[in-house]
């Protein structure tokens, strides 16, 4: 995904947000770097937003957030199986692969913190996309955590 493609949705969410003014800033090719991409004002408070891709990290970013839509779908599905514990195969099946693609989130992970420090030469970049890469695992994390709260409940009705 390109920066404009980004910078244009972030715009659209801050204009549907209430009690919010949200703005492009134009740079041009005499102004000076550093400036951010979005100015918003939200509830009376400034925020800037400079918006950056992964450059040179690949489809690493993406890679995770699929594995987290996948994740989530599960979650959703063992989570609605609830509603009829005749389901308890499916559901424990369903708990089964929800670790599974956490431990798939973990090995990915740890290949995409090797490639950033063999690639980034920027200290406060390869901080910064440390940091957000995980976050993304963090996220799946959690997604194991519930799943492991269903887990237990249907052990415990079974």
């Amino acid at each position: 995904m390109r920066e404009s493609d980004i910078v244009a949705a972030i715009l659209r969410l801050l204009k549907k947000t209430p009690c919010c003014f949200a703005w492009k800033e134009h740079g041009s090719m005499y102004s000076t770097a550093g400036i951010p991409d979005i100015i918003a004002c939200v509830h009376g408070r400034f925020v800037a937003f400079e918006v950056k891709t992964p450059g040179g990290k690949g489809v690493a970013p993406g890679k995770l957030t699929k594995l987290q839509e996948i994740t989530i779908q599960k979650i959703k599905d063992v989570v609605h199986g609830l509603r009829n514990m005749k389901n308890s195969k499916m559901i424990l099946d369903g708990c089964v692969e929800i670790n599974t693609l956490e431990n798939a989130g973990d090995i990915l992970l740890r290949s995409i913190i090797t490639e950033l420090f063999e690639k980034e030469t920027d200290a406060i970049e390869l901080i910064k996309w440390k940091e957000i890469f995980e976050r993304l695992e963090e996220a799946l994390d959690v997604c194991e955590d519930v799943s492991n709260i269903v887990e237990g409940i249907v052990l415990k009705h079974a």
